[in-house]
């Protein structure tokens, strides 16, 4: 991506910024395939994790058609219904410290799309966060604690 001050042309320029073009691709297809196979993905990867084993997802809100979409809420609940038990969800600021004061990082993308919002008259505010969500897989039955990892000596 590269913007006017940095291109010398008006507005941005966009490249390598797509997913692909192929219609299997999970971002080509509606939102609730997106979760479907986001279930499908977690689901898929029960088996390598361990009893007690962790799955730790970093998401954020979205906006589609101007309303936020809480994306982690519904990766939270695809997770559970993959069979992932919930351990904690968190928040992780998008922000840096300048002069003993927090100060937004947020991304380009974010502040360019907020702007575009502000100035077709609808009071946006970037975000300001990332979710973190812990989950794991479920102890075997009768099991306490997860077993400690095998030394690899």
């Amino acid at each position: 991506m590269r913007d006017t001050r940095n291109s010398g042309q008006s507005g941005v320029q966009k490249r390598n910024h797509t997913y692909g073009k192929t219609p299997h691709n999970l971002s080509r297809g509606s939102h609730d395939r997106l979760v479907c196979g986001f279930t499908d993905i977690l689901i898929g990867c029960l088996p390598l994790l361990r009893p007690g084993g962790v799955v730790v997802i970093t998401t954020r809100p979205f906006r589609k058609g101007g309303r936020l979409v809480d994306f982690p809420a519904q990766v939270w609940a695809a997770a559970q219904d993959a069979g992932l038990e919930p351990v904690q969800r968190l928040v992780a600021l998008l922000c840096g410290i300048k002069d003993d004061r927090l100060v937004t990082r947020a991304s380009f993308f974010a502040m360019h799309e907020t702007g575009q919002a502000r100035a077709a008259g609808l009071p946006l505010h970037v975000n300001a966060h990332e979710e973190v969500l812990v989950l794991r897989r479920p102890l075997d039955p009768g099991q306490d604690i997860a077993p400690a990892p095998q030394d690899a000596r």
